[in-house]
């Protein structure tokens, strides 16, 4: 089985069973210009651009009408709101991948797409 039928077999479980679609809805930040002006207020372009340089990409999506930006830690998730607070474990808990004990960055990896980002 190849990875992407690995992926399409995860994202079809996730979608019917689990009800979590992320298709086409996961934007790449690399830069604090792709970071929507909604969160200037909560943190600072120096702060993102600060973690984008030390820990790599991050990542734009939006779960209950709330915007979030995330970044895989390697030893821990970190998932930021508009208002500045950040949220441990409880987007994962919110959308049920923790009992299946997929990360924040397993949705990452099977729902988004970087050239469908460009």
């Amino acid at each position: 089985m190849s990875l992407l039928e690995n992926f399409d077999k995860k994202k079809k479980f996730l979608t019917k069973t689990m009800g979590i679609d992320f298709t086409n809805k996961i934007q790449m930040i690399t830069s604090t210009y792709d970071v929507p002006n909604s969160f200037d207020d909560g943190i600072a372009p120096s702060t993102i651009r600060t973690y984008l340089n030390h820990w790599g990409p991050m990542y734009l999506f939006n779960v209950d009408g709330e915007n979030y930006l995330y970044q895989d830690r390697g030893g821990f998730e970190m998932f930021i709101d508009e208002e500045g607070y950040w949220h441990k474990d409880e987007i994962p808990e919110k959308l049920g991948i923790s009992v299946l004990g997929l990360r924040f960055s397993d949705i990452i990896d099977i729902y988004f797409y970087e050239e469908d980002n460009i």
